[in-house]
């Protein structure tokens, strides 16, 4: 069989070529030879693919989505400390309902630069940064409430998943509790 040429597919795969059809493609290939010398068929050297870089295809052509809108975005498109045109402001939703705010300064910040919103209303209301340790809990399990009174700060994720588990837990383990706090102000108005 010839170099570069390829045997048959389908079912006669296995089957080699009779002598009559490598005749053929032997005749077959000194035509297109003499038609096209420039193609580099020729003996000893390996077929040259068009598309190659650096191949005389290629020269002077300009890529297929040049000036076209695909909707691949450069990394060039957006300098550092510029703003896109669709920036929504410093707030996300997640897919769970958490809402993160951008807070670049925050020691406890995400990759992106996100702290979770229930984090950041505790942290306030205490005066102090959470540690990592500490856990947030939403009393009424809607994760995007995030009131005060809907919170709960647990030292740490055991007795927040004991409290998840019971509906109670050590109160040496909750550092505040939102509960108490809407109980204590409907008392001070009574009074």
């Amino acid at each position: 069989m010839l170099k570069g040429i390829k045997g048959r597919s389908g079912v006669y795969k296995h089957q080699p070529h009779s002598e009559k059809t490598k005749e053929k493609i032997r005749e077959a290939i000194k035509r297109y030879m003499q038609l096209h010398p420039e193609s580099g068929f020729q003996k000893g050297n390996k077929p040259t693919h068009g598309f190659q870089k650096g191949h005389k295809i290629n020269n002077g052509r300009s890529p297929w989505h040049k000036g076209k809108k695909t909707g691949i975005i450069p990394k060039s498109a957006f300098k550092k400390g510029c703003m896109p045109w669709n920036w929504k402001g410093d707030k996300v939703k997640q897919a769970k309902g958490y809402i993160l705010i951008y807070q670049p300064n925050h020691p406890f910040h995400s990759k992106q630069n996100y702290v979770f919103e229930h984090r950041l209303v505790m942290e306030k209301h205490l005066g102090r940064y959470l540690k990592p340790k500490e856990r947030v809990h939403h009393i009424n399990n809607i994760v995007g409430d995030n009131r005060i009174e809907n919170l709960m700060l647990f030292k740490n994720k055991v007795y927040h998943r004991w409290f998840h588990k019971k509906g109670f837990c050590n109160p040496k383990g909750i550092i505040f509790d939102g509960r108490n706090k809407k109980r204590k102000e409907m008392i001070g108005n009574e009074i």
